[in-house]
């Protein structure tokens, strides 16, 4: 994915990467052409997907984002999303839902291995921003599901954290 500030110049590079793609004579990526061609410009999660808004990225490929929850319930709190805008996990094709399985499934087993909780939790419920996103993160009791955030004091904390999971997920 090409990450450009500029959302006019970014469909620009899509469309001429497709182009090219056609040219070339390559199989169809039926994921991608989704992905390159499906942004809402007033959704956070395609801003942040683009580029234009920071995020503590701790995995990326390309058709899936996981970033740091900004507003953590518990330290390591991770979100997953598609690459392209779609409001809810049920209206993805399958072979899109199945690719947010597979990289959720890798975060899990990374926030496992990194963080050692005594559970590792995963919700999709889609409140909040109107983009399919999957919320992963430890659990050490009942009492973690609070909706009570969790207080990350520093930018250092998130830088932390993000560098922690994203360094495990390939160890």
């Amino acid at each position: 994915m090409v990450r450009v500030s500029n959302p006019h110049s970014s469909v620009d590079q899509l469309s001429s990467y497709a182009t090219k793609q056609r040219r070339e004579e390559s199989p169809p990526n039926i994921l991608l052409c989704v992905t390159l061609f499906s942004m809402d410009p007033n959704c956070i999660f395609c801003k942040i997907v683009a580029g234009e808004i920071p995020a503590h990225i701790v995995y990326e490929d390309e058709h899936t984002l996981a970033f740091l929850d900004n507003e953590p319930i518990r330290e390591g709190h991770t979100l997953i999303v598609p690459k392209t805008h779609v409001d809810y996990a049920h209206h993805l094709n399958d072979e899109m839902y199945m690719h947010l399985m597979t990289t959720t499934k890798k975060i899990m087993l990374t926030v496992e291995k990194a963080l050692s909780p005594s559970r590792v939790g995963v919700i999709i419920e889609g409140f909040g921003v109107n983009h399919t996103h999957v919320k992963v993160f430890p659990l050490n009791s009942p009492d973690d599901l609070s909706t009570h955030h969790e207080k990350i004091s520093s930018d250092e904390e998130f830088v932390e954290m993000a560098t922690l999971l994203s360094q495990s997920i390939n160890n």
